[in-house]
């Protein structure tokens, strides 16, 4: 499971250095280490005339969690983002308006969101998986056996 979190930019700002996270676990878990990374809850107000601080849903994939941030079409039938039949139409339809995301595939999206690739695409996204969570746990208890 993977679990999106889009900051919705409350009180005016955004409250960490990326628009998106993503985060390989389920939802309640995720929330749990997105509060302790950085200490913030995400289904927070900042101001009384918005609503929570960040967006949070859960899909199985991460290829299902950034469709939209990848600017896939929206299909009806199967209730899934799908890839684009034509990539290089900007416009896609969310199942009930159409959208302007420059469409990127999967790959792209993964190497955009990588620090030092060098790419053109503003790096606003961080992706944190699984692996990413299990080796920051053992160093945090490394540090407490010292």
């Amino acid at each position: 499971m993977w679990t999106e979190f889009y900051d919705l930019c409350t009180g005016g700002y955004i409250k960490t250095p990326y628009k998106r996270i993503y985060i390989e676990a389920p939802k309640e878990v995720a929330i749990g280490l997105f509060c302790k990374r950085f200490e913030r809850v995400p289904v927070h107000m900042s101001c009384e005339c918005c609503d929570d601080d960040y967006a949070v849903r859960e899909d199985r994939t991460l290829e299902e969690a950034s469709s939209y941030d990848r600017g896939c079409d929206w299909d009806e039938e199967r209730g899934i983002d799908i890839n684009k039949n034509d990539p290089t139409n900007d416009w896609s339809w969310s199942g009930n308006s159409w959208y302007s995301v420059p469409y990127r595939t999967f790959q792209q999206f993964i190497e955009d969101s990588t620090p030092g690739s060098g790419s053109d695409y503003p790096i606003d996204t961080l992706v944190i998986r699984k692996e990413d969570l299990i080796a920051e746990f053992r160093k945090s208890l490394e540090g407490e056996e010292e």
